[in-house]
């Protein structure tokens, strides 16, 4: 077993609902890599694209990397006082809203495979 599939099997069952399900999204349907960095789960397609952060509460944060990048027109993705990272809370799967975070998630794929990654020096 990878060490990404271990973490998600050690989570409680209601986050570990939220875990597979991106899981299976991120590696299944858009075909980005499985990691564990920080000891979260991240997924990388050129570069790192996105990672799954465990709420203390309840639910994961769905993080994106270079969210500060991305459109985000309906205001879904919050910057929780970072400069570069946007997320989502999900607190289940039932409130999600999908049709949204699909034209995010795939907005920051297309950004990974478009637009080079600059680290931007102070």
């Amino acid at each position: 077993m990878n060490p990404v599939d271990s973490y998600i099997l050690s989570q409680p069952n209601d986050k570990r609902d939220i875990f597979t399900f991106f899981h299976s999204l991120f590696t299944n349907t858009y075909g980005l890599t499985p990691h564990i960095k920080w000891n979260i789960p991240t997924y990388y397609g050129k570069t790192w694209i996105f990672y799954i952060n465990p709420d203390k509460k309840e639910g994961i944060h769905l993080c994106f990397m270079r969210g500060n990048e991305l459109s985000n027109p309906q205001k879904v993705l919050e910057s929780k006082g970072r400069k570069m990272v946007l997320s989502y809370h999900i607190k289940n799967l039932d409130n999600i809203p999908y049709k949204l975070l699909i034209e995010n998630i795939e907005e920051a794929i297309n950004l990974d495979k478009t637009v080079a990654f600059k680290v931007r020096k102070k």
